[in-house]
């Protein structure tokens, strides 16, 4: 076991080396539950679990940042990012801190979570007038839970003038 959350009661961990998520009893009388994810990933450092249910993960080695749904079965690349490691979410402020081991740097991911009537309007539109009528499988096509843009923040040397952050961007986490 490597990176650990509890929330809302459950507890979950990733593990560096077998690759995979884990719900884990937090009474310890149950063996831990894996998600079957482990192809998906190369070693997992961090996990915290969204209020939707959702999970982001960080995967130092795989250099990544991903969102698994919350029925634990799709796997979305959110960003790539240089040996991303424990991380700290902001849940007021919806603020993902994610430090860059390799290159000394750190990146704050600000993550804005739109209304879930938006949210369940857009799959619902786009599963009856598109996906369905091409026979594909509208689980593919679900968008994150939230909107991204992206503040990166360089680590000065000892001695050195800190550098200020600066927006680098607006993404949406992609299928991978």
């Amino acid at each position: 076991i490597n990176g650990i959350t509890c929330h809302q009661g459950k507890l979950f961990a990733v593990s560096w080396n077998l690759h995979e998520i884990y719900e884990l009893d937090p009474s310890g009388q149950k063996a831990p539950v894996p998600f079957g994810l482990a192809e998906h990933f190369t070693n997992l450092d961090a996990i915290e679990r969204l209020d939707d249910g959702s999970f982001i993960v960080s995967d130092y080695n795989g250099n990544k940042i991903c969102v698994i749904s919350k029925d634990r079965k799709t796997v979305r690349t959110l960003i790539e990012l240089q040996s991303p490691a424990d991380f700290e979410l902001d849940r007021k402020n919806g603020l993902l801190y994610v430090p860059e081991m390799l290159v000394n740097r750190a990146t704050i991911l600000q993550l804005t979570f739109p209304s879930r009537f938006f949210s369940a309007l857009f799959f619902l539109s786009l599963s009856l007038l598109y996906l369905s009528s091409l026979g594909l499988d509208p689980a593919h096509f679900i968008p994150p839970p939230f909107a991204l843009s992206i503040k990166r923040v360089s680590v000065p040397a000892a001695g050195s003038t800190p550098i200020r952050g600066q927006i680098t961007g607006s993404r949406r986490a992609t299928n991978r």
